[in-house]
């Protein structure tokens, strides 16, 4: 089976572009023919796995016990008894392994992967029914897991890059989406970075549960928005 799924997604059917042409889609607007890729949000656990990869956190472990990655506060409060969420320490590996490791309780669902529509597995599901709403926007954007993604990769665009302020973004991007950015994306990205940042030098209590410094705020927020780009969450 892993041989057969391996040929299905190296075959140059499965790697295409979801981008069509006027003329491609009046032959085949229904993609019967597969002439494109298919247009889709991705899943809960795709979305956290490609937010931890593009941070450079992911934890490649294979097996083991069940994982706690943070979940927003009060989550798990029901549950006072000894069945409690043990999310690692930051730094500790335990807490950045992918998403297939998340220990699953029916009752309580991970939040995230509920609002990118997970089944909540009270009983068999045979596929998934996905939606696209604000909501997982908003998850992807304040959940403590992705801050936690959006801090670190605001550490390899500062860090991992040599150059101008154009080409950390440029590596931010390439990371998030697996693309070359463009001048007008790039264009926009630099311009919310320099407001960002003037903001902040003018009142360093609007850069609370960020780095430390400016630049460094300013960063982790143009992060955020690069993980939740239309390019980075959806193939």
């Amino acid at each position: 089976i892993k041989t057969l799924l391996r040929k299905y997604v190296t075959s140059a059917t499965y790697r295409q572009a979801s981008a069509v042409s006027p003329e491609l889609h009046a032959k085949d607007p229904d993609n019967r023919l597969l002439a494109r890729g298919p247009r889709q949000r991705l899943t809960g656990e795709m979305a956290r796995d490609a937010a931890l990869t593009a941070s450079g956190l992911l934890h490649h472990q294979l097996f083991g016990d069940p994982v706690y990655p943070p979940i927003p506060p009060g989550v798990w409060k029901p549950f006072v008894d000894g069945n409690r969420w043990k999310t690692p320490k930051p730094g500790d590996p335990q807490r950045y392994r992918r998403a297939v490791y998340t220990y699953w309780k029916r009752s309580i669902p991970y939040p995230t992967f509920a609002t990118f529509d997970a089944p909540s597995r009270e009983m068999c599901s045979k596929r998934r029914m996905p939606s696209n709403t604000p909501v997982q926007a908003l998850a992807v954007m304040n959940d403590p897991a992705f801050h936690e993604c959006a801090q670190a990769l605001a550490s390899r665009m500062k860090y991992d890059a040599d150059g101008s302020l154009q080409d950390r973004i440029s590596l931010g991007y390439r990371a998030t989406t697996s693309r070359k950015i463009t001048p007008d994306r790039l264009s926009e990205l630099a311009d919310l970075y320099e407001d960002l940042k003037q903001t902040y030098e003018a009142d360093p209590s609007l850069m609370e549960d960020m780095v430390g410094t400016p630049d460094g705020a300013a960063l982790t927020v143009v992060a955020s928005v690069l993980l939740n780009l239309d390019e980075a969450i959806t193939r």
